[in-house]
């Protein structure tokens, strides 16, 4: 069942996408573009307030207005000084709640910060910076408590034999499978409406693995792999924001690797408890009576 998911996992985080990903965000074309299939560009101002097409997405901004919060002040200037475009007044970025947990917004007033730039632009080398600067590089599976885990009053070998093979019969649903070619077409056709069929996938599958009844000796495997299946939704949620944090999207490339392999991980546990508790027959070598295959 995990092997699909690891699968996809691995080729949607390596293959075409983040080609394409890569080279659409950071382009030097006119055609320079915050994800694959949006209109929107970094090097296009459509209303003339400084701020291009593609950060109006990401500053929540009207492209055809240059002054959003109508207070005399172009959208652009606003955000150069760090004030909030949505609204009028002295409201700064950092406290709109929103913009502020913008990891693109985040980036643009560090990179401001550290280079004295006031229009910055989205940079691979110093987005990779970034992330490691504010600790963001590493995907950490989230924590799993004892109450999310249905855990067993039966204990041993029957017990752990029962949880494997009760695992085992658990199967993703046919969106989830292929979901690594549903969240590349997402990103270039922008249909959001794939995204919600794969995370109701995931969703199902991860409810399957919490029913499971699991003895102690697999408490910290099935907490594993429902750590591993939020860490996959929240992923993939983050896909509907591929216009408006594009760095976020950036950071998940990052983070689907460490996942894929945490995955890998999981599944040499599970193996290990395989050989433990079902080990393979051993065949009785035959009596002196009986004939011997052929060499």
């Amino acid at each position: 069942m995990l092997g699909l998911a690891i699968y996809g996992g691995s080729a949607f985080w390596h293959g075409n996408f983040v080609r394409n990903l890569k080279a659409s965000i950071f382009s030097n074309s006119p055609v320079n573009q915050p994800a694959i299939g949006s209109a929107a560009s970094f090097l296009h101002d459509e209303d003339g307030d400084g701020l291009s097409d593609a950060k109006e997405l990401i500053y929540g901004t009207n492209p055809n207005n240059p002054d959003t919060d109508g207070d005399r002040y172009k959208d652009g200037d606003e955000v150069k000084n760090g004030y909030d475009p949505t609204l009028s007044g002295r409201a700064r970025v950092d406290e709109n709640t929103k913009l502020a947990s913008n990891l693109t917004v985040q980036y643009f007033s560090w990179l401001q910060t550290k280079t004295g730039d006031n229009d910055p632009r989205l940079d691979e080398k110093q987005i990779e910076k970034f992330l490691t600067e504010k600790k963001m590089d590493a995907f950490i599976l989230p924590e799993i408590s004892d109450r999310d885990i249905n855990i067993s009053a039966a204990d041993g070998t029957d017990a752990v034999k029962n949880y494997l093979k009760e695992f085992s019969t658990i199967q993703l649903p046919a969106e989830t499978a292929s979901y690594f070619d549903i969240a590349q077409s997402v990103v270039q056709e922008q249909k959001a409406d794939v995204v919600e069929k794969v995370l109701a996938g995931i969703n199902e599958t991860e409810q399957h693995i919490r029913n499971l009844q699991t003895p102690k000796e697999a408490v910290d495997l099935q907490k594993g792999y429902l750590g591993l299946f939020k860490g996959l939704r929240e992923l993939f949620a983050d896909l509907y924001e591929i216009n408006t944090d594009p760095v976020k999207l950036m950071r998940d490339v990052r983070w689907g690797g460490d996942l894929v392999q945490q995955g890998y991980a999981l599944e040499r546990i599970r193996l290990g408890l395989e050989e433990k508790y079902n080990p393979p027959a051993v065949q009785n070598p035959p009596t002196s009576g009986e004939q011997q295959p052929a060499p």
